[in-house]
């Protein structure tokens, strides 16, 4: 129970080591729940959260629900998060 709010009170901070750590754990030791909880952020109404959990979604696992966001993103961003994107 509130798995999902506090993973994007994380995606939401960006801070990337906590984020990883606190996906890697929601996704490697969820059930098929857990990834259901982090793909339906890819249509949260704020974009930084969006934006990380597509991040969170490609690199865990390349999730290729994450690549819509990942497009729009790319199409939208400044330079530094067009190489994250390519990354």
């Amino acid at each position: 129970p509130g798995a999902q709010e506090a993973v994007k009170r994380f995606l939401k901070e960006r801070r990337w080591g906590v984020t990883a750590i606190a996906a890697e754990l929601l996704l490697g030791e969820g059930d098929e729940n857990a990834i259901t909880l982090v793909r339906e952020l890819l249509e949260d109404p704020e974009r930084e959260v969006r934006t990380e959990a597509a991040f969170v979604l490609a690199a865990w696992g390349r999730d290729p629900a994450a690549l819509p966001v990942l497009m729009q993103v790319y199409q939208e961003g400044d330079r530094n998060l067009k190489l994250k994107v390519l990354e």
